[in-house]
């Protein structure tokens, strides 16, 4: 995890959720352009789901009133909508909503090096004027962490996810109730899968022949 360490908030007890997927090209040159369409996936938010085949979860990227954004790459400040499996969210008008806090790109030729980090963290709901619950599953501490990293040929796409404790401050016993089973269901694993599907989505479709091995999860 040593490669990683400087691209994500350090834990402290709470619960965490962890999805890393790796590939290795048969070249250097594969690997750098695998690396460009990966992070050009990871930041099309907006057709997360066209990747995926089998994912449940809708993501949308919308301005910080939460309305869509159609044409446009994210930008620090952004909030993502999320419409999860399950219940809906009754605190965020339907949805989950996060904003992206960090979006950073670093080099190093020398190193043969390259990542793309994009980071989020839970929001109030955009849509309600008081704003005055979070419209997550997690508290406002929680962070999810999304990068694309590149060391000579190896091709790593992970989420990382800290501090991720279910958010029982809402006006509605239903949404506190609906927080603690969607976020038991990550727990145990049972969104790894999606996470995977994503993941793999990002890095494997359509362009599979640029692979001489199977994927690897670490």
């Amino acid at each position: 995890m040593n490669l990683f360490n400087h691209i994500i908030p350090k834990q402290s007890g709470a619960a965490e959720t962890k999805t890393i997927l790796r590939k290795k090209c048969s070249s250097e040159i594969q690997a750098v352009r695998l690396f460009r369409m990966a992070s050009e996936r990871l930041l099309d938010i907006n057709n997360w789901g066209f990747f995926v085949s089998k994912m449940n979860a809708i993501f949308s990227l919308t301005d910080n009133q939460g309305g869509s954004i159609s044409h446009k790459q994210p930008e620090v400040g952004n909030l993502i909508r999320m419409q999860l499996p399950g219940p809906p969210n009754a605190d965020g008008s339907g949805y989950d909503w996060v904003r992206i806090e960090k979006i950073e790109r670093e080099k190093d030729r020398f190193k043969k090096k390259e990542s793309l980090v994009l980071s989020v963290r839970p929001i109030e709901n955009p849509l309600d004027k008081k704003k005055e619950t979070n419209a997550s599953l997690y508290t406002i501490d929680a962070t999810s962490t999304f990068a694309v990293i590149r060391k000579n040929k190896t091709i790593w796409v992970l989420e990382l996810g800290r501090h991720t404790m279910a958010s029982f401050k809402s006006h509605s016993t239903f949404s506190q109730l609906r927080n603690y089973c969607v976020t038991f269901a990550a727990y145990i694993g049972l969104f790894t899968s999606q996470w995977k599907a994503l993941l793999n989505g990002i890095l494997s479709y359509p362009y599979s022949k640029l692979i001489n091995k199977e994927l690897d999860y670490i």
